[in-house]
């Protein structure tokens, strides 16, 4: 296998007793391990056949891999489990291109961000493994963010790498408003 050179990990839905990880080249190669609290490490492994060129990849809580191509908006769906078994679910329709920036947020969200024109996005990732849309395209974001994290408990956290500026924002469903922004933006200064 070639060198990996993209690791994902999927955070347990049993925490902290077991992490699967998800390791991926650009040559369609990946790999499946399971690290336990206890610090064992099992490799699970090898899973082939993927796409050479997708832009981004990212674990939901809720035990779904979302695998997405920048350039045409693509995007396919798998199932990672705890104990390191993977199946493919299919093609994610309606995600659109674009996007710079793809985060996990909570347990089943995704969080879209396109640094070029400020905008944002919430879908989600029902536990059939399904993708939806969750409101109105969000408008008014600093096109600076080079960085961006989600959290299990709906917090995001931006990062201008160049400056070390950070804003943090928590996402609640009902804090999104008519106008589509995201309330609750809070900066947090120089890391």
């Amino acid at each position: 296998m070639a060198a990996l050179n993209r690791v994902y990990q999927e955070i347990s839905t049993n925490p902290p007793e077991t992490s699967a990880i998800f390791f991926y080249n650009t040559r369609g190669q990946g790999a499946r391990s399971v690290l336990r609290a206890n610090g064992s490490y099992k490799y699970v492994g090898p899973t082939t056949g993927f796409a050479t060129d997708w832009t981004n990849i990212t674990a939901t809580k809720n035990e779904h891999l979302f695998f997405y191509k920048r350039k045409n908006g693509r995007a396919a769906i798998s199932r990672f489990l705890d104990n390191g078994s993977y199946s493919y679910i299919g093609a994610a329709t309606g995600v659109g291109s674009g996007w710079t920036h793809v985060t996990s947020v909570g347990s089943q969200y995704l969080f879209f961000y396109n640094k070029n024109s400020g905008t944002a996005k919430i879908g989600q990732i029902n536990g059939a493994g399904s993708y939806s849309d969750i409101g109105p395209v969000l408008h008014g974001f600093s096109t600076r963010w080079t960085h961006i994290a989600g959290l299990r408990n709906g917090a995001l956290f931006f990062l201008d790498a160049n400056t070390g500026i950070g804003f943090k924002a928590k996402w609640i469903r009902r804090d999104m408003s008519a106008s589509g922004r995201l309330t609750g933006l809070q900066r947090t200064g120089q890391t």
